[in-house]
């Protein structure tokens, strides 16, 4: 049965983009891909140049040795290496250390710190193939100021794909994770998760950063620990922006305040974005805004607050829901001291435009729905601003250019979106 199942997993296949293997294949379909998101980051001057190979691993001491002087590149020589990269930097200093694959030439078996080591920070992990693990993709323990970028991550044994270890399992809380530019795919189970403090009541990482990645096709045929993207508890200052995720349990998990826009999210098995802070109460803002949930198994956005001591704030605002399986937006808990503020939503053939269960405190303004599933009368008295509007069913989400985030995507067009809705679509 188990190879029955994994036999049923859609065939995909990595394809040229902007950078090389950024984009997905269907079957023998075209390329569909997300384009680079120019960071603005500049790469210091290097104080030193050195080089790895498949018959020449990093020399770590001498690495260690040049980062005392200044900023350090490694680069690697393209072929399929062996054995998994293990960070080895002892080197106190911020100088910054580049391990750079040369923009997918090299294939490694995973990328990892260990687990019992001093935090790896001040690193840039830059144009890797990631595949072949007979673990986890990438696991990083803790660090600060680590920067993923432009990695290819894919058919890796263990989970999650992508790793950041729980503040409370390593000791060491982070400052400034970064996730850019890069494609993770065919994960049986969680694609890309960071941890937090676990529902311990302490301070965990600060400032993550997941932007511009394309994340698909995390599959657990047996349980529901296949979610795309999963940022957990008590984490400060979260950006995750414009990032494609489809083909997941959970498109996007969210239990930690920050800013959640300009995401395309489809397909899901369950919710498009899950909210819930059921390991610790809100501390701070939350906002979700400008994102597009289409064709969710379940809910297209669920917002669960249910903790009665917290304190935080949550705010949808400009967003749409398109054909989900069960409501558009789910609000639900007995906080009465959260208030979920809902602005200019556009609720789209779903059964239920919105429900809700508990003593949930909300306010909805500007917003509207189409559909004949919709249930009106319900809605009537949480939705007094509510207009009707139609849809046309979208096809091919990347449009006939094959590029997300471009002027022809048909979900654009499935409502009339709000300005800055647009302006996400123009890839602005």
């Amino acid at each position: 049965m188990l190879l029955l199942l994994l036999g049923c997993q859609p065939k995909v296949s990595a394809c040229q983009g902007d950078v090389a293997g950024h984009g997905v294949r269907e079957g023998d379909g075209p390329c569909q891909v997300l384009p680079h998101w120019a960071h603005g980051e500049a790469d210091p001057e290097w104080a030193s140049e050195l080089s790895a190979s498949v018959s020449s691993p990093v020399d770590w001491s001498a690495v260690n040795a040049a980062l005392a002087d200044g900023p350090v590149r490694v680069s690697f020589a393209a072929g399929e290496y062996p054995e998994p990269l293990l960070i080895q930097r002892t080197d106190g200093s911020e100088n910054r250390l580049l391990l750079d694959g040369g923009r997918l030439g090299a294939r490694v078996p995973g990328i990892r710190t260990g687990y019992e080591v001093a935090p790896q920070s001040h690193i840039t992990v830059r144009g890797f193939e990631v595949s072949g693990s007979d673990d986890k993709g990438v696991q990083w323990e803790a660090g600060s100021e680590v920067v993923l970028e432009e990695l290819l991550v894919h058919d890796n044994a263990g989970s999650p794909a992508i790793y950041l270890d729980y503040s409370a399992r390593s000791g060491h809380a982070s400052s400034r994770f970064v996730l850019r530019n890069s494609h993770v795919f065919n994960q049986p189970g969680e694609c890309v998760y960071v941890g937090g403090s676990e529902g311990l009541d302490r301070d965990s990482h600060a400032r993550v950063e997941l932007v511009n990645n394309l994340i698909h096709d995390c599959h657990a045929p047996l349980s529901t620990r296949h979610d795309a993207i999963n940022v957990k508890d008590r984490i400060e200052s979260v950006w995750v922006h414009r990032n494609v995720v489809f083909r997941a349990d959970w498109g996007i998990e969210v239990a930690s305040p920050g800013s959640y826009s300009h995401n395309l999210v489809f397909d899901t098995e369950r919710e498009g974005f899950q909210v819930n802070d059921s390991f610790q109460p809100w501390g701070g803002l939350l906002v979700l805004e400008d994102n597009v949930v289409l064709r969710a198994g379940a809910e297209g956005i669920q917002i669960q607050t249910v903790h009665l001591d917290s304190a935080g704030e949550v705010r949808l605002e400009r967003s749409v829901v398109y054909a989900s399986g069960t409501a558009g937006l789910m609000l639900g808990g007995d906080s009465e001291q959260v208030e979920v503020q809902v602005r200019d939503i556009e609720l789209v053939d779903n059964p239920v435009g919105i429900d809700w269960w508990g003593e949930i405190q909300a306010s909805v303004a500007g917003c509207l729905t189409s559909g004949s599933g919709v249930d009106t009368e319900r809605n009537a008295a949480t939705l007094p601003a509510c207009e009707d509007t139609t849809a046309q069913t979208p096809e091919r989400l990347s449009g006939p250019d094959g590029v997300w985030f471009s002027e022809d995507d048909p979900w654009v067009g499935v409502v009339a979106l709000p300005e800055s809705l647009g302006e996400a679509a123009s890839g602005v």
